[in-house]
């Protein structure tokens, strides 16, 4: 959440992001070769949940973790966020075992 206050400096960076967003009509994630989590709410609604399925489906063993009926911020605000902390902390915690 502290990556996007106080908002009005961050506008014209945001502002151009989504302008350029707009312009993607593929994101070439199969070249991708890092271990590689998605984590992603089921009920987004600002990022399709289409685009986690077809990150997880095309990213070489990519690992998934499905918020179920979780929103955009379902990370932080889900009933499930704790689990979902873990998940991620423990993903991250094993790429240097």
């Amino acid at each position: 959440m502290n990556s996007m206050n106080p908002y009005n400096l961050r506008k014209p960076g945001t502002e151009n992001d989504m302008k350029l967003f707009r312009q993607l009509t593929h994101l070439e994630v199969e070249k991708i070769k890092v271990p590689t989590l998605i984590i992603h709410g089921t009920h987004d609604a600002d990022v399709k949940f289409y685009d986690g399925v077809y990150a997880y489906e095309n990213i070489k063993d990519a690992k998934r973790c499905w918020i179920e009926e979780g929103s955009h911020l379902g990370f932080w605000l889900h009933k499930d966020a704790k689990k979902t902390q873990k998940y991620a902390q423990d993903f991250l915690d094993n790429l240097y075992k």
